[in-house]
């Protein structure tokens, strides 16, 4: 049997029954911490700057293929560092968007010891 995957919500939401802060299990803790690699930047995080993806410095530039390439080596190399709890399948942009000054992008991954691919999409946006 594989092991139980338990992280915090951070979204602080109560659980109705115990009152306690809601846990994510299994691929749902896997997809929120590929969520906060992503959203990560250079120095966000103390005493260890070099987890960042770095991608806000990117929503203003043009979207050609090399944008998307350097986006893909970014999230590939940060991903097979920091979760080795799985394997990235794909990336998959929305092309729409890009050109707004944010970014959809869906991460398919398979979890260590499964065979199913599951997935999630993670939007990204300039804030001032």
């Amino acid at each position: 049997m594989p092991s139980r995957t338990v992280d915090l919500d951070l979204n602080f939401s109560k659980n109705p029954i115990t009152s306690d802060v809601s846990l994510l299990i299994n691929n749902n803790a896997i997809k929120r911490s590929l969520k906060n690699l992503v959203y990560f930047n250079l120095l966000e995080k103390p005493f260890n700057p070099q987890i960042n993806a770095g991608l806000r410095s990117l929503l203003f530039e043009l979207n050609d293929p090399f944008i998307q390439l350097d986006i893909e080596e970014r999230l590939k190399t940060l991903i097979e560092k920091y979760e080795p709890r799985v394997t990235l399948n794909r990336l998959k942009f929305d092309e729409n968007r890009f050109d707004r000054n944010s970014l959809d992008l869906t991460i398919y991954f398979s979890v260590s010891g499964q065979d199913n691919i599951d997935g999630t999409t993670v939007t990204i946006k300039r804030v001032r």
